[in-house]
């Protein structure tokens, strides 16, 4: 307990032992709790330690690698989401030696965003169904790893997502989201789930050859950059935006802007070509297809 009358300026000197020599336990070494008179005048107290040294009972100076300090700072408790659901997610980390080269944002160990420079900030996509833990982990330029107490989130499967797995999954297989989590791309051809599901791919074979591609077409004279791309007719949870830029800052992609054609179709399958309206001039002209869920 400390008094007012103990707290002077200048710099003062703790010692805290362990008698017994008892190990320290791994993360935070040190935890004292301030208990401040009703007459301390200074509305807020701050306790920073430096020099700080390890000594063994015979005086014995030790070297001690101390991970980086890392906290998440928002969600700061446990909640439900939906999959599909946006979470914006941040961290503070402290290295105490060098400093923080980046920050992962993990759930269940496993790496959904990266941040290199603080604030440390990202978005997640919540790509997975079931009840996950969510930590972020500080890497200094050091290689030191500090982990943050974790954030439980109880996740509720998407109903139109959910159908779909069950019915392109095994029971074993749906549960992980390294296999039918809507980001993963276990099979390899560069294309994750979501994207198969909404071009009507297989989920589990390489069918790059169904995927979306350029094409340059022929019309009036002219000629036109366009996507051909394949959009199942059941897909009504999702929305298809094909767009066109100059600079790949700036994108549009009105009526104005894109002209779309329904090529064929075929069990369940429309073939669409969507070309920009701008002709081929000679000048930069980019075009990209957008899938994002309706709800």
């Amino acid at each position: 307990t400390f008094l007012d009358a103990d707290f002077t300026s200048g710099r003062h000197r703790f010692l805290v032992y362990s008698p017994t020599n008892r190990a320290f336990d791994t993360g935070i070494i040190g935890d004292l709790e301030l208990d401040l008179s009703d007459s301390f005048s200074s509305e807020k107290a701050e306790l920073n330690f430096s020099n700080v040294s390890f000594v063994t009972a015979d005086g014995t100076i030790l070297t001690v690698d101390v991970a980086p300090f890392v906290q998440l700072t928002n969600p700061t408790s446990n909640l439900a989401a939906n999959e599909l659901d946006d979470l914006d997610l941040s961290a503070i980390a402290i290295s105490t030696s060098g400093d923080i080269a980046r920050l992962e944002f993990q759930v269940d160990g496993r790496t959904v965003a990266v941040d290199s420079k603080g604030p440390f900030t990202a978005t997640w996509t919540v790509d997975a169904p079931g009840n996950v833990l969510l930590t972020a982990v500080a890497i200094d330029t050091e290689g030191r790893r500090g982990t943050s107490p974790g954030i439980g989130i109880e996740v509720a499967a998407s109903p139109f997502l959910n159908a779909w797995r069950q019915a392109n999954f095994n029971a074993e297989q749906q549960t992980n989201p390294a296999i039918s989590g809507i980001f993963a791309d276990p099979e390899g051809d560069g294309i994750y789930k979501f994207l198969e599901l909404g071009f009507g791919l297989n989920p589990l074979a390489e069918d790059f050859d169904k995927a979306p591609r350029l094409e340059i077409v022929q019309e009036g004279g002219q000629e036109f950059l366009a996507i051909r791309y394949q959009r199942p007719q059941s897909m009504t949870n999702v929305n298809y935006t094909v767009e066109v830029s100059d600079d790949m800052k700036n994108w549009k992609g009105t009526n104005q802007d894109v002209a779309e054609t329904v090529l064929e179709t075929s069990e369940g399958i429309e073939i669409i070509r969507a070309r920009s309206v701008a002709p081929l001039d000679g000048s930069s002209i980019f075009i990209r297809i957008r899938i994002d869920p309706s709800s």
